[in-house]
């Protein structure tokens, strides 16, 4: 772990402490000396974390901006996938800048196993190039894009979710439980805000995918075969990274919204029900009377689900709860993925109910920590020259409020 990230969590840690302090009712005297000098801490700590952390960007770019074997300059933007792959397989070990960065991920994290890929990488935007452009260069350039192009398709990031990148240890984020103000005369004394609060606990857990690739197609040097490289990552992980945000829970595996405990719940019947206007409203409601709904508020569900609702009126003038053509209900956008469970159990209604989530999807975070560690098995299935690829990353998700979600479990789509 980098000594700035150290050094940062001793300053949470303080924070958190002094937060405690100054929630209570009444302070001591010791208590008001305690928060002084953790304050006068924090401040040393500051000026610490500032220097270690233009010392780590010098580190990094020097790395970055190191003259290649071929003695020709190159930055993080001309990293390629398929090259590290295809060195690690057949030419004995990485050379170049992919050489360099595996060498600047595993000081990041000592724990990489195979071709380290650190975090700055995968965060990186090209700046300046364009989707539109003509130049090849110019396209392949802006394919080293990862983790934007994977928000893109995360479908609870287009619905409003935060993510996090280049996390270093477990992320604790303080959140404000209670807390009052109340109305006083001209110069009565003022009431204690009585604040209290408690933390949202992130922490890396491995999200792994797995695919085989041909030695023709690691051998290819086009930019367009570097583009189907890197797609197949993408969409494997952000297939991962989706269900886990919206239904996980298991072991091993981040809470999602649906497991979490506490989010608004709407119910359509014994062994569940089609979906109605009336679910759609009552799922507004139950996120409105926590006062819950303010942010980036949006429906997600599956197909199934979307096809019922275009199929039911919302009373008798034949107007369609989901509407013909665009994606919204209510109002509000409306996102589609069958990454939302559809078959769920609700008494003898078993493995046919589908979900239905509203909320407010700015509370929803995602954490993403030390890049990708990517290991390349050219031995299992070299008798058809093909390479096993496993991907390994590091990820978390955590609803900050519960209040600011609401879901139906039970909504009967045949």
């Amino acid at each position: 772990m980098k000594k700035s990230e150290e050094l940062k969590q001793k300053r949470t840690a303080l924070e958190a402490k002094m937060a405690e302090l100054t929630s209570k009712a009444e302070r001591t005297a010791e208590d008001n000396s305690a928060f002084d000098q953790m304050a006068r801490d924090i401040d040393a700590l500051d000026l610490d974390i500032a220097r270690e952390e233009r010392i780590e960007k010098m580190a990094i770019r020097h790395v970055i901006e190191a003259p290649s074997i071929i003695t020709e300059k190159k930055t993080f933007k001309d990293y390629s996938f398929r090259k590290a792959i295809f060195e690690t397989a057949y030419r004995g070990g990485l050379t170049g800048l992919e050489k360099e960065m595996h060498e600047e991920a595993v000081r990041q994290n000592e724990g990489v196993q195979g071709i380290g890929v650190p975090d700055f990488v995968i965060n990186s935007r090209a700046s300046g190039s364009s989707l539109a452009a003509t130049s090849s260069k110019l396209v392949a350039t802006d394919t080293k894009d990862f983790i934007d192009s994977l928000k893109a398709r995360l479908v609870v990031v287009q619905a409003g979710a935060r993510v996090m990148t280049g996390l270093k240890g477990n992320l604790s984020i303080p959140r404000l439980t209670s807390g009052a103000v109340g109305w006083a005369s001209e110069v009565a004394d003022a009431g204690d805000f009585a604040a209290s609060f408690d933390n949202v606990e992130m922490s890396p857990k491995r999200l792994t995918a797995y695919q085989t690739m041909s030695k023709q197609l690691l051998i290819q040097s086009s930019y367009d075969v570097e583009a189907i490289l890197r797609n197949d990552m993408i969409n494997a992980v952000a297939l991962g990274v989706d269900s886990a945000a919206i239904y996980g829970g298991s072991a091993s595996t981040p809470t999602g919204i649906l497991a979490t405990s506490g989010i608004g719940s709407v119910t359509g019947g014994a062994t569940g029900a089609a979906p109605t206007w009336a679910n759609i409203v009552a799922l507004e409601r139950e996120v409105a009377v926590d006062n819950a709904d303010v942010g980036s508020l949006a429906f997600l569900t599956n197909p199934k689900v979307r096809a019922k609702l275009k199929s039911t009126a919302v009373g008798t003038d034949q107007r369609m709860v989901w509407a013909e053509n665009g994606n919204t209900l209510m109002g509000y956008p409306a996102y589609v993925t069958t990454q939302v469970p559809s078959t769920l159990d609700k008494s003898s209604s078993t493995g046919v109910c589908s979900a239905i989530i509203f909320g407010n999807f700015a509370d929803l975070m995602i954490g993403q920590w030390n890049g990708l560690d990517i290991i390349v098995d050219p031995y299992t299935a070299a008798k058809k020259a093909q390479v096993n690829v496993f991907i390994h990353s590091w990820w978390d998700v955590a609803v900050r409020h519960a209040q600011s979600f609401a879901a139906m479990l039970d909504a009967l789509t045949t």
